[in-house]
């Protein structure tokens, strides 16, 4: 039987009990979500662990004696925090926490898990090229759950200077190295949409998980034992289930194995593999792409970490109401994301859009969408009734969950012979985004009030319109013509018996 024949006969469904592919993306799902409870409780967690009042009274946040005296006699009051007095921002939510550090070290603490998995992107690019996809997740997961069990002894012990040592967190483009490996091309939005959804269920469970144990008696070090033991569970799991290519896999069906031979390049690259680096770097293409990775990160930067920040500040709500309120909109990315790769997909499978097409449209009414939202937020404050700057924050994370089938699905599909270089540069790029973030809000942000967060809601608008307008002029979902590799040899998934394994 020829292989265009196969490609014609041979079916199986993404969607099935019996797919080896979705055990997978499942599993990619799980590791994504393990290893995002971090980022996206940190703004919780901070909240629970800074003296917020004592923060803000600090001399250098101190404009006038009588701001002060104001900002004391507001604390804590309960009517007062009804009858917000919208623009003179004199009232701060404080959560009973303990630590006194200022803004600045809030956004060190921040920014240095971003840093962490800033450094290992592009080392990381290289080693999923070499070795085991498998065990370079496992050791990411494993540098990630250590350090958050032993953070609350050593920010009891040692300070804010262990809490930023401890998350220096690591990251892998393994994710899109294993994707590739698994998925054919034209189920990659669905894929991506599917197993990106974990930083969504990060925010989604752990948000109100991590406002429930700080109002507990056993108080936010519990956040921290949290992340570490679902990184362990998930370790154990991904072990014993998972091999990193098809042709190795247990219990995968052979109807399976015919169908990624006849929709996946399977041909093996030699070992000193030669990147296009010349024509990568005069394409269009990989600048929008770059462009997109920045404000993708700071996007995903500003919903995990800084929701619950602005819900607080802003809206002044209590911690239990705030973790609860603050996962609505991951929520609904996670929905948005997935039903909406799964009908590009669809799009393109029935020759209704290319596959350029479909991206474009994604990532072009996405970006549209979220500069709008941006834009409405700048009129919110603490005057707002809450569920309109909930509605405005959904509105936005919905949007936002539009673009994995945009420029992330180029990312994958630009080309998948050059993927764990390209995902490493472009990541690096986008941890620069999530590590400006903080500074960003850092350099608008003192105690919280509704005008000091209206400059940061600006900028991100102008970003936002930017991404929409590049990336419908010059993005791209097709292989590109620069996607050379050299090859070794041609070779054909097969069925391994436990003798051949052994």
């Amino acid at each position: 039987m020829t292989g265009s024949a196969l490609i014609v006969e041979v079916k199986h469904p993404l969607f099935s009990i019996a797919s080896r592919r979705l055990h997978v993306i499942m599993l990619l799902l799980a590791a994504t979500f393990v290893m995002n409870l971090s980022s996206s409780t940190i703004g919780l967690s901070l909240s629970c662990m800074v003296n917020s009042t004592a923060v803000a009274s600090l001399p250098k946040y101190q404009k006038t004696r009588e701001h002060l005296v104001e900002l004391l006699e507001a604390d804590n009051s309960t009517e007062h925090t009804a009858k917000c007095r919208g623009s003179a921002g004199a009232v701060v939510k404080d959560y009973g926490g303990t630590f006194l550090w200022d803004i600045e070290t809030q956004g060190h603490i921040v920014a240095v898990g971003f840093f962490g998995s800033l450094l290992s992107s592009y080392p990381g690019g290289i080693l999923v090229e070499r070795y085991s996809i498998r065990h370079i997740l496992l050791i990411a997961c494993l540098l990630i759950c250590i350090p958050s069990i032993l953070l609350p002894t050593a920010a009891f012990t040692f300070g804010h200077i262990s809490v930023i040592a401890l998350r220096f967190g690591l990251m892998t483009p393994g994710f899109n190295a294993m994707l590739t490996n698994w998925v054919p091309h034209h189920e990659k939005s669905s894929a991506a949409a599917l197993y990106t959804s974990g930083n969504q269920i990060s925010a989604i469970i752990g948000l109100p998980m991590s406002s429930g144990l700080c109002a507990s008696s056993f108080g936010w070090p519990t956040i921290f034992y949290m992340i570490g033991v679902f990184g362990f569970i998930w370790m154990v799991v991904w072990v014993l289930a998972v091999n990193n290519p098809p042709l190795k896999s247990r219990w995968m069906t052979q109807e399976e194995l015919d169908y990624l031979n006849a929709h996946i390049n399977h041909e093996k690259k030699t070992k000193h593999h030669q990147t296009p680096w010349s024509d990568i770097l005069r394409s269009k293409v990989f600048y929008v792409l770059a462009y997109c990775s920045i404000m993708g990160s700071m996007m995903l930067a500003l919903t995990f970490v800084y929701i619950p920040v602005y819900f607080k500040d802003v809206m002044m709500l209590d911690v239990k109401e705030n973790g609860l309120l603050a996962a609505i909109p991951h929520f609904f990315n996670a929905v948005t994301k997935f039903f909406w790769g799964v009908f590009m997909d669809y799009l393109r499978q029935k020759k209704i859009l290319t596959a350029t097409q479909a991206c474009k449209l994604s990532q072009g009414l996405s970006m549209l969408l979220i500069c709008a939202c941006f834009l409405l937020l700048c009129f919110v404050d603490c005057n707002t009734p809450v569920w309109i700057a909930i509605s405005l924050f959904t509105l936005l994370c919905f949007s936002f969950g539009l673009s994995v089938s945009g420029f992330y699905t180029s990312l994958l599909s630009v080309s998948p012979n050059n993927i764990g270089i390209l995902s490493s540069i472009c990541f690096v790029l986008g941890y620069l985004g999530r590590m400006a973030t903080p500074q960003l809000i850092s350099y608008f942000k003192t105690i919280g009030t509704a005008e000091e967060w209206r400059g940061v809601l600006l900028i991100y608008a102008a970003l936002s319109f930017i991404s929409s307008v590049i990336f419908t002029l010059w993005g791209s979902g097709d292989v590109q013509p620069w996607d050379k590799p050299v090859y070794k040899k041609n070779y054909e998934l097969k069925l391994i018996t436990d003798n051949e394994k052994q």
